[in-house]
């Protein structure tokens, strides 16, 4: 599952993944301690953000980008206005994401931002309410199509190598783009 859903995360294409486990699949934690233990090393993080009696959501992400990404000043003034507080280190901004989830048993509006997606788009999104979306791909767009439709193919073709690659053989350690 994370080598097909996570492709362009694990090439550092794309800051962060978020993917869906049943909660049948209960050694998660084991799971996310070894790969952590594994592979934060090269940067990539995994952690279990949110646990409900169906599924677990696994979030896979580069802190390194996702800090900065957060600190641009347009995204953290939308973080602001979520509960976020200016300079509020990576961790416990995904701890006060994971609050939201339980909060509101839905997904915050602002995971669109920790996976990286424009703001112009989680903007759109949520003034159209979902709808409306100029195109859909990895995400609803609602600003550039153009660039957004380059970056999808870029993250298709990836999936498409690394499939190739792990179905060949290839270790999720030799997949990891340090």
């Amino acid at each position: 599952m994370i080598v097909r859903y996570c492709a362009p995360t694990l090439a550092g294409l794309k800051m962060a993944a978020l993917i869906c486990i049943p909660r049948c699949f209960e050694p998660l934690e084991r799971i996310t301690q070894s790969y952590n233990q594994r592979f934060n090393n090269k940067g990539l993080f995994f952690r279990i953000l949110c646990s409900c009696g169906k599924r677990h959501l696994f979030y896979i992400y580069w802190p390194k980008l996702v800090s900065a990404y957060i600190s641009c000043p347009h995204v953290a003034a939308f973080m602001s206005g979520r509960g976020y507080g200016a300079d509020l280190p990576l961790q416990d901004a995904l701890d006060r994401l994971a609050e939201r989830f339980n909060e509101q048993r839905d997904f915050p509006h602002e995971l669109g931002i920790f996976l990286g997606y424009p703001l112009e788009d989680v903007l759109g999104f949520i003034r159209y309410k979902g709808k409306m979306a100029k195109c859909c791909g990895e995400w609803k767009v609602y600003g550039d199509v153009g660039k957004a439709c380059r970056r999808f193919d870029v993250y298709n073709c990836c999936r498409r190598d690394f499939m190739r690659r792990y179905d060949n053989g290839a270790t999720l350690d030799k997949l990891i783009i340090a």
